[in-house]
């Protein structure tokens, strides 16, 4: 419905801010941000996570340096 609307009127539609809670079992939320990313860009539209480095997390900070989650990064097709 939205990507018929967005056709309609020639606009660019954005998803923004999805994500998993952190405490989430591992697999259940690389499986979750990969079908939804999936889902998103099939309908054409771009996206971003909710969040770097918070409740959300694709990352951890250790050491002043961030650590991005593999299976997070595999999810979300950022190789």
């Amino acid at each position: 419905l939205v990507a018929q609307w967005a056709g309609q009127y020639d606009l660019v539609v954005q998803c923004t801010e999805f994500g998993v809670i952190q405490q989430a079992p591992a697999s259940d939320r690389a499986r979750w941000l990969r079908d939804t990313r999936g889902l998103i860009e099939g309908a054409g539209f771009g996206w971003t996570v909710w969040d770097l480095t918070g409740t959300f997390a694709i990352a951890n900070r250790e050491q002043g340096q961030l650590r991005f989650d593999p299976q997070v990064l595999e999810a979300l097709a950022a190789r």
